[in-house]
């Protein structure tokens, strides 16, 4: 399966969180989805005081053996292709 996300990080100087570029993988069957690591502001416990979640945006999905064509979920904001980064037993390579 392939697909593209967005992780919500902190802003650095700032007091706020924003989603990051969007990344794109390519996950083999049965393997896990990769470890994605962020920094949030505030404490562990204000999120969850706050009702505030981690999010993870998935922008997109498809299957890797069907043409994707122009499908400009899969590229950046200027058009060109993203990398795709491929994950194997849930080990990104």
């Amino acid at each position: 399966m392939d697909f593209v996300a967005r992780v919500e990080h902190g802003v650095d100087g700032a007091t706020t969180n924003e989603f990051n570029r969007p990344e794109a993988f390519s996950i083999d069957g049965h393997a896990l989805s990769p470890v994605l690591q962020t920094v949030l502001h505030g404490t562990c416990e204000q999120p969850g005081e706050q009702k505030v979640d981690l999010k993870i945006e998935v922008m997109c999905v498809a299957d890797p053996y069907q043409p994707r064509g122009n499908d400009s979920c899969f590229k950046d904001e200027n058009g060109a292709p993203l990398e795709l980064k491929r994950v194997l037993n849930g080990k990104q390579n």
